[in-house]
């Protein structure tokens, strides 16, 4: 198995999210994620991303 991977966005007020069309990402494709970045990056309070290994996990 890979790694686990996950992104966390912090943002206090989402009218920025609402107007960019952020909704559940797994019901947005792949192309409209990849066009969504740097604008929710840009609207962002703060954001990260973790890589957890099959080994860190077990």
């Amino acid at each position: 198995m890979g790694p686990l991977v996950v992104g966390v966005v912090y943002i206090d007020n989402d009218d920025a999210l609402k107007e960019i069309g952020v909704k559940d990402s797994k019901k947005l494709t792949p192309k409209a994620r990849d066009r969504m970045y740097d604008q929710i990056i840009d609207a962002a309070d703060h954001w990260t991303t973790v890589v957890a290994t099959a080994e860190m996990i077990d």
